[in-house]
């Protein structure tokens, strides 16, 4: 069966994996995939989080992209 999470659950489980200076930025970040108005416009945020964050955090990034 396919799982959906609620937005606010998935950004509290990558925002465990971050240090807290960087909150504010990373959630800004999730918002715009999260909100993004079309599909497209989503996978080209999710790949601006990744350039941005996926270094830094790769198991944020595991947790954000677990069950896309």
């Amino acid at each position: 069966s396919d799982i959906q999470r609620c937005t606010k659950h998935k950004t509290e489980n990558v925002l465990a994996k971050v240090l807290k200076e960087d909150h504010g930025e990373v959630k800004d970040s999730l918002r715009k995939i999260f909100y993004a108005p079309t599909y497209e416009h989503a996978k080209e945020a999710i790949d601006l989080f990744r350039r941005a964050w996926g270094k830094r955090y790769p198991s944020a990034w595991d947790i954000l992209t677990n069950d896309l």
